[in-house]
């Protein structure tokens, strides 16, 4: 018996050593809580309890991608909202290669995190290929709890969840890893039978998983500069949008003053000026109105529906200044956007359309990425939209 007892000491400790430090992390991710509304990382939109601290009423969460990440702008909301210390926040989610289907997800995955019911989706029109989403490329953005969350949901049809399941494992047939995860769970959450031996499997991966997560999170946080400017609290209702509009054309009109596209001048010279010929023409074969994307768009807003959350659809254009030059075919564009207003219009939801500034510069700040008056003008949009401003 003694003997048992001194073989169960070290595997005691060492639980006790790793509940100390998950408790440990925790308060240091709620203490920290502020530094991460703009922290726009995978470790911080996988972390539940930290997205619960910073997804409130004076915030609203905005889906996208890349476009989330940087920009030059004024208007870019962690400027324009001083890092968090305003009165109104937007909490982005998202980076490059992610899509509406992994959005789907998000959405299911946060529904009881959202209080007024309310998300932002900004559609890209390059999402809209042919060849669609690559499976690598899925298959890195794909992220395993937060697809178990969405399983979980009470309030999504198990029938659109099967139908979800279904396009995520056609998009993972080249990770046998991610893949038997998701088959896994489809047994456990879709599957009849209770399959208890494989629950507590699935509960003590998890639980390693979590914890592991907010340690590395906790890290993270710990050595994040904090950028804000705590003499200056911003009141959302006080921003004029229209000075801003101006102050950001200024902005753009001073840094994209050497090329004809209304790109910022570095990112122009850097990526195009050398080889500006060759891209002459070469998009002349490219189209947005054939893509698998379009199901997987239906597929976000069902799932909205489900967990009764009103998106608001942001349509971005395309630089059509740059979109002329490489050839991409002006009546597919327009089809494209048509699309978009169709389909919100099929779901009954919110879509504030921009694609008539296809040829307004500075909307971008280079080929496809919002620039400095592209942010005021979504800016406004968004916070007109989740505080009910006409």
């Amino acid at each position: 018996m003694k003997k048992r007892l001194l073989i169960l000491v070290p595997f005691v400790l060492a639980a006790l050593i790793v509940l100390c430090e998950d408790l440990l992390a925790r308060a240091v991710i709620h203490r920290n809580a502020h530094k991460a509304i703009y922290y726009n990382v995978d470790h911080r939109n996988y972390c539940a309890p930290l997205l619960h601290d910073i997804i409130t009423a004076e915030t609203i969460v905005v889906l996208g991608s890349s476009e989330l990440h940087a920009s030059l702008s004024p208007a870019y909301p962690a400027t324009l909202y001083n890092h968090g210390y305003a009165d109104y926040n937007m909490v982005p989610i998202g980076r490059a290669k992610m899509q509406s289907l992994q959005h789907a997800i998000d959405v299911g995955a946060l529904d009881k995190n959202i209080p007024d019911a309310k998300i932002v989706l900004i559609v890209s029109p390059q999402w809209f290929t042919k060849d669609h989403l690559d499976p690598d490329t899925f298959a890195v953005c794909f992220e395993e709890m937060r697809y178990e969350a969405f399983l979980q949901n009470p309030d999504i049809p198990k029938d659109l969840k099967e139908r979800v399941s279904s396009r995520i494992r056609s998009l993972l047939v080249t990770d046998p890893e991610a893949f038997a995860v998701v088959e896994e769970y489809e047994t456990l959450y879709l599957g009849e039978g209770s399959h208890p031996a494989l629950r507590v499997q699935a509960l003590l991966h998890d639980t390693v998983r979590d914890i592991r997560d907010r340690y590395r999170l906790a890290r993270l946080m710990l050595a994040l500069t904090d950028d804000t400017d705590y003499s200056h609290k911003v009141i959302a209702s006080d921003i004029d949008f229209a000075a801003l509009l101006e102050e950001s054309e200024a902005l753009g009109a001073e840094a994209a003053s050497h090329n004809d596209f209304g790109m910022d001048d570095t990112y122009f010279d850097t990526h195009f000026a050398a080889d500006l010929a060759s891209y002459r023409g070469i998009s002349s074969g490219e189209s947005y109105t054939d893509s698998a994307e379009y199901d997987d768009f239906r597929l976000f807003l069902e799932v909205c529906g489900a967990c009764e959350i009103s998106p608001l659809i942001i349509s971005i254009p395309v630089n059509g200044y740059w979109y002329d030059y490489t050839g991409f075919p002006v009546s597919d564009r327009q089809q494209y956007y048509q699309n978009i207003r169709d389909i919100c219009a099929e779901y009954g939801v919110a879509c504030a359309d921009f694609t008539d500034k296809e040829y307004e510069k500075y909307f971008f700040s280079d080929a496809m990425h919002l620039g400095w008056k592209g942010w005021v003008y979504v800016d406004e949009a968004i916070y007109r939209y989740h505080c009910g401003v006409e």
